[in-house]
């Protein structure tokens, strides 16, 4: 329960994220009510926290916000937040996020040009953009890790209409919601089936 408390304290304290009870962590742009008798779409442009240059560390691994989705929060044992600029490796930040898992954690981290490296058919000079449980990721791909082991699904889908080899990278968690929606059982008509 402390734990979670921790979480929550970090979600209010930066308003990025949306906490749900051992579902993992999920980036949340907007907070926005929508409903069926909407008519017209609402447009979203970057936030001010999203060009808030906020350094994460990781097991006292430098990474990024993106990287926290991909942890179970199970095995999150500590989260420091500290709002004051300073400089690391020459580079100056607003604030710093350290987040210390447990021991008895053993994740695989991995930073996403590996895993995509290691798991797909893309070659070194494909290009692609990629996405963690939906959210677009607009970070380094070499400095977001995930735990391989967390991993459930990496979608690979090649654009058409551009000129160069443009790939859509969709990764999906372990999170609980996407546990669900791939062992979810559909029946039409007279068929069942299992959706894959």
């Amino acid at each position: 329960m402390k734990k979670i408390g921790t979480l929550i304290l970090l979600f209010s304290v930066f308003g990025i994220f949306s906490a749900q009870k051992n579902d993992g962590l999920k980036i949340s742009q907007s907070k926005s009510q929508y409903s069926i008798n909407d008519t017209i779409p609402k447009i979203i442009y970057p936030q001010r926290w999203e060009n808030n240059k906020t350094l994460v560390l990781l097991n006292e691994q430098p990474t990024s916000l993106a990287s926290l989705t991909t942890i179970n929060p199970e095995y999150i044992e500590n989260i420091k937040i500290e709002k004051e600029k300073f400089n690391f490796k020459n580079k100056e930040y607003d604030s710093k996020i350290i987040v210390k898992t447990k021991t008895k954690f053993t994740p695989t981290f991995i930073n996403i040009s590996e895993l995509i490296s290691k798991y797909t058919h893309l070659k070194k000079e494909d290009k692609f953009i990629y996405s963690i449980d939906g959210e677009v990721v607009n970070s380094n791909e070499k400095y977001i890790l995930v735990d391989e082991k967390y991993i459930m699904q990496i979608k690979v889908v090649k654009l058409d209409n551009v000129e160069e080899n443009l790939y859509l990278i969709k990764i999906l968690t372990r999170r609980k919601e996407n546990l669900n929606k791939a062992n979810e059982i559909m029946i039409r008509g007279n068929e069942l089936s299992m959706i894959k």
